[in-house]
C-alpha cells in the first residue's frame, strides 16, 4: 500500500483520489471470471470536453469494479463516486478492435481534478438556468383577491379577450 511520510517521522495511507460522475456516464455490466465467479463492474464514460494538460480526454471510458454504494448511486439517479487506489495509473480506452485506442493516467488525482472542474464549469452554465425555471416553475400563482382585484373572479372576467390567451 502506498505511504507517505508527514512531519515528525508518522506514516500514514495517501489519500485516494475521488470524482462524481454525472449518473449517465455510467453503465453497469457484468463480468465472468474465467473460473466462473461473476462480478459487477461498470464502464464509466469521460464526460466531453474534460481536458488533462490541454488533452481533450472526452468519450474515452474506463472499467471499473463496481461497489454496493456505486451501484445504489447509479440505480437512484444520483451522481456516482468513483475511487480510484492512490499510485496506481488510470487506463483509459475508446473504440474496439483495431481502432482500439489507449491512454494511461499516470496519476489518478488528474482525472479528477478534470473532472471536477467539468463538473462545476457545466453547473455553473446550466445550473443557474435549472435553478431560474425551477423557481418560476414553483412559484405560487397570486389569488385575486391577494392581487388586490376584487374578491368574486367571475367579476374579473373581460367580455373583449380571447378565449386562447395566455400568460
Amino acid at each position: 500500500m502506498a505511504q507517505e511520510t508527514i512531519q515528525g517521522g508518522e506514516r500514514r495511507s495517501e489519500r485516494w483520489a475521488r470524482v462524481n460522475f454525472p449518473n449517465k456516464f455510467v453503465h453497469p455490466h457484468e463480468y465472468t471470471a474465467r473460473d466462473g465467479r461473476v462480478f459487477d463492474k461498470m464502464f464509466v464514460s469521460i464526460p466531453p470536453g474534460v481536458k488533462i494538460n490541454g488533452v481533450d480526454v472526452g468519450g474515452y471510458a474506463f472499467d471499473h469494479f463496481a461497489k454496493p454504494r456505486e451501484i445504489e448511486q447509479k440505480a437512484n439517479g444520483r451522481p456516482v463516486a468513483i475511487n480510484f487506489r492512490p499510485g496506481e495509473p488510470v487506463r483509459l480506452f475508446k473504440g474496439t478492435g483495431a481502432e482500439r485506442r489507449t491512454l494511461e493516467i499516470a496519476n489518478p488525482w488528474d482525472l479528477c481534478r478534470a473532472v471536477k472542474a467539468h463538473n462545476d464549469e457545466y453547473a455553473k452554465v446550466y445550473g443557474t438556468a435549472r435553478a431560474e425555471t425551477t423557481e418560476a416553475v414553483r412559484k405560487p400563482v397570486e389569488s385575486s383577491a391577494d392581487a388586490g382585484g376584487p374578491a368574486d373572479p367571475t367579476s374579473m372576467a373581460d367580455p373583449t379577450a380571447s378565449a386562447g390567451a395566455t400568460l
